[in-house]
């Protein structure tokens, strides 16, 4: 997916006050998202320095625009310089503590960004990195900081483990469907199925040009979630048919006694979910949307692809569920229902 957007402005009540006062703050002064680019060694007198600088300007005559201004410490000494009419060494004392070392020699470059989505800020953070080692400065030497490079590190972490323990969860999620229906077939349709709708959500979520957040983006999964309830509660309906009206008639069966259950259960949880878009929140508003739709997709799923499924590709005669399919669980549903009639 590639437009997300986690900025701090995003989380802001879009009608609030403090809202309104913070994007006037933002017209008058411009952007306040800095990065701070230094590097092993990197004082005033470095040149590697003016050439950072001069490439970052020079980059600001570039779409997309990244970078609104730039400065370094040897810039902001010489200017004080200037304008109180001292000398560099007693301007340089002035601005310890800010762009320049508590030493008075060592110093970095501040680069202003643009307004930024988290795929425009990556990149920027990149090319900042690029353009300091080809001004001559070893990569693992260059340090940067700012709320730009902590922002990019931690998305592209999350991104790189969401990925991981996604493809997890999901073989997770076959292993049980197919151990608890005890057919591979049953368990890839049901999974297909939750697959499908999680897909779905994701396409109408890009193409109505909405930007991934860290709420937006739980949407798929809990349609994924959703799905895969709705499924196995259709599939029970339908083991049910199976010994009575066979493999043709059953798939149409369940569904003619599970669509109203389920559509009951399915426009709570699109009203649940609704009920969510009167937050002036950006995120939360578009989670809820998005959700509401995303549970239409699940219900809509279920019932036209899950008994299609059945049809074309039923079981083999010889399978079914009995109760000694996974005794240990039955045995600790069976202690829960007890003891929860005790208490």
């Amino acid at each position: 997916y590639d437009r997300r957007d986690n900025s701090v402005l995003g989380w802001l009540p879009e009608q609030s006050p403090v809202t309104r006062a913070y994007r006037h703050f933002l017209e008058v002064f411009g952007p306040d998202e800095t990065v701070l680019v230094s590097w092993e060694g990197c004082h005033l007198d470095d040149l590697r320095l003016s050439e950072l600088a001069a490439a970052v300007e020079a980059r600001q005559a570039i779409e997309p625009a990244w970078f609104a201004a730039v400065t370094t410490g040897t810039r902001l000494r010489d200017e004080v310089a200037k304008s109180s009419g001292i000398d560099a060494l007693t301007a340089s004392d002035r601005l310890r503590g800010t762009l320049i070392g508590l030493d008075g020699h060592t110093t970095c470059a501040m680069v202003t960004l643009c307004p930024l989505d988290d795929i425009g800020r990556g990149a920027a953070i990149d090319w900042l990195v690029d353009a300091t080692v080809a001004s001559g400065v070893p990569q693992e030497a260059i340090r940067l900081t700012g709320d730009a490079v902590v922002s990019v590190a931690i998305d592209r972490e999350n991104e790189s483990t969401a990925s991981t323990w996604s493809n997890i969860s999901m073989l997770v999620a076959l292993v049980l469907a197919c151990g608890s229906l005890r057919s591979v077939r049953l368990g890839l349709m049901v999974i297909a199925v939750a697959g499908f709708s999680s897909l779905a959500i994701e396409a109408v979520i890009y193409f109505s040009g909405a930007s991934m957040n860290m709420l937006v983006s739980l949407v798929p999964v809990v349609t994924f979630v959703l799905t895969i309830s709705a499924t196995v509660h259709l599939l029970g309906y339908w083991v049910e048919a199976l010994p009575d009206h066979g493999p043709a008639d059953a798939p149409g069966v369940a569904v003619a006694h599970g669509w109203l259950p389920s559509t009951i259960a399915g426009l709570t949880t699109v009203f649940g979910m609704a009920s969510v878009c009167v937050s002036q929140v950006r995120p939360v508003w578009q989670f809820g949307f998005y959700g509401a739709i995303g549970a239409i997709i699940a219900f809509t799923a279920v019932f036209a692809g899950l008994p299609a499924l059945l049809q074309l590709f039923p079981p083999p005669p010889t399978w079914k569920i009995t109760d000694a399919s996974w005794p240990g669980a039955r045995q600790f549903v069976r202690w829960l229902v007890n003891w929860r009639r005790v208490t």
